[in-house]
């Protein structure tokens, strides 16, 4: 998975299946941030009327696919490192710089 984007609102990624075979992977995503080098997972705020859905999304083997991920959900983040996390095991790391 390789970073396109990242802002206050949306994470831009391009997975690229070279598995050998076909891939199949879902919408769900976890957020965590960088603190005393320790990755911290982030809970949507509780007012954030949103969720996944579940859908199997499949990349066929050489293939890549553009997908955008909304980290609305989680409110105004402060300054950091931050990363998005598929349960596929698959990751990207980004900031969110104040200016």
């Amino acid at each position: 998975m390789e970073l396109e984007s990242w802002d206050n609102d949306t994470v831009a990624v391009n997975i690229t299946n070279s598995s050998g075979e076909e891939w199949t992977y879902g919408e769900h995503f976890a957020l965590q941030v960088l603190l005393d080098n320790t990755w911290y997972q982030i809970p949507p705020e509780r007012t954030a009327d949103w969720g996944f859905t579940d859908v199997a999304l499949v990349i066929p083997d050489g293939e890549t696919q553009a997908r955008k991920y909304s980290i609305a959900p989680y409110g105004s983040l402060p300054e950091g490192t931050y990363r998005l996390v598929l349960p596929e095991g698959l990751h990207v790391e980004g900031g969110i710089d104040i200016l």
